[in-house]
């Protein structure tokens, strides 16, 4: 009878494995309707305003919709590809059962087996087959948890992979030899182009150099290559080797987070965090920071009288329909300040801000701050006056550095750029 019984496995471990085949494909499908679905939800929910603005309603509505239909689609086959793995699993035990007690009670008849032995060894039987039925109701289940262990291993092995051996410095300690310190940031011979975009290149043998402790402001018209240069300098794109040297050392050579660790940037939106102000001004910072240095920080960026008339000053939980944008933004310089990056990045910091909020920001840029290199990108002239250096981008090159007057005077990109402003 037990012999009977093992004959069946075969048949359990194939439908098993057909089954979890299945299963595991539609449930990677559905995982993946489903985060295009939340990723739009978090788009519209997000950019709400624009959508009104522009009268968008009907194209993300549609767009819902079609992915809304997609995951009914596919949560439909998915649970009819369950259902007909649970019944069939269910079918396959009764089955086996069946075969066990006919051929069971023919061993009784023929008298090989007494009617006691037979109900012991099919007691036993049944028990053994019940827990593998049990075991194929459980593929739905072991199913998502290897989609999820995937996932959590890549994640490792990623993590594993590109962990790098650096010295005290943040550098890797097996690095190529690099030319002398000519400046904070030194950009040479730099070819660029992003991928996927081979055919239209962003930098074309760029070269660039700027020292510390400096105030610039890189300037050009759209799609100039201005911004490019945070994703390279942050790489977040790696450049080509021995292009792009920060402190003297390429960037392909520096530890990714000890990079970043040098460089902060102060978008054109401001980003706050859910929490406090304190909270704000020290989130994520590796260094201790006491409530007095808070306090010049924010006297820096003239917001510090109006944080005193809040109800718990530092400890007032953000509201973002309370400050406005300027006030937000200066808490993101102040934000910036407090972590003592060696370089400074303001991406269109004032674009959005008012006279008064733009002034403050500007004088903050005139004065300088000590040991940190400040690089202003901006289409702003009371910004570019406000540096020392003056760097203008056109097609991917510098076609003109200087100081703002010098420039002014002379004939040129610079010169069309700021007549433009002015028109």
């Amino acid at each position: 009878l037990s012999l009977v019984c093992i004959s069946m496995f075969p048949l359990i471990i194939i439908f098993s494995g057909v089954y979890g085949f299945f299963l595991q494909q539609y449930e990677t499908d559905y995982k993946s309707e489903v985060a295009k679905l939340e990723n739009c939800l978090f788009e519209i929910m997000t950019g709400i305003k624009t959508i009104k603005y522009l009268q968008l309603q009907n194209h993300f509505s549609k767009k819902y919709s079609m992915l809304k239909k997609n995951i009914e689609n596919v949560a439909r086959k998915r649970a009819f590809v369950t259902g007909v793995g649970i019944s069939f699993s269910y079918t396959l035990t009764l089955c086996i059962q069946a075969i066990l007690y006919y051929y069971g009670l023919k061993l009784v008849f023929i008298g090989e087996y007494s009617s006691k032995k037979m109900f012991e060894t099919f007691t036993l039987l049944l028990f053994t087959i019940m827990t593998c039925s049990n075991l194929i109701n459980q593929i739905p289940e072991v199913a998502r948890g290897q989609r999820a262990a995937i996932w959590t291993y890549r994640i490792i092995d990623e993590s594993r992979n590109t962990k790098e051996e650096v010295d005290k410095h943040g550098r890797k300690v097996m690095m190529s030899k690099t030319l002398d310190n000519k400046g904070m940031i030194r950009i040479q011979d730099l070819t660029f182009f992003y991928p996927g975009c081979e055919n239209k290149r962003v930098y074309k043998k760029l070269n660039l150099v700027l020292g510390s402790a400096n105030t610039v402001a890189i300037v050009g018209e759209s799609g100039a290559g201005k911004s490019t240069l945070i994703s390279l300098l942050t790489r977040l794109y790696d450049p080509n080797k021995n292009a792009v040297f920060i402190d003297g050392t390429d960037v392909l050579e520096w530890n990714l987070g000890a990079l970043r660790n040098q460089i902060a940037v102060v978008e054109q939106t401001p980003v706050i965090f859910n929490g406090t102000i304190r909270d704000n001004l020290i989130y994520g910072l590796n260094i201790s920071i006491t409530e007095v240095e808070m306090i010049k920080a924010l006297q820096k960026v003239d917001i510090y009288d109006f944080i005193r008339t809040l109800p718990e000053g530092l400890d007032y939980q953000v509201d973002t329909e309370l400050l406005s944008g300027g006030q937000l933004q200066r808490l993101c310089i102040a934000r910036a300040l407090l972590a003592k990056k060696r370089i400074l990045i303001l991406d269109e910091c004032t674009s959005a801000l008012d006279a008064e909020s733009s002034t403050i920001i500007h004088n903050i840029v005139s004065g300088g701050i000590p040991h940190t290199l400040v690089i202003a990108i901006t289409h702003d002239k009371q910004m570019m006056k406000a540096c020392q250096d003056i760097v203008v981008f056109k097609n991917g090159m510098v076609v003109q550095q200087g100081q703002y007057n010098d420039l002014e005077s002379m004939t040129g990109e610079f010169k069309r750029i700021v007549n433009n402003f002015d028109s």
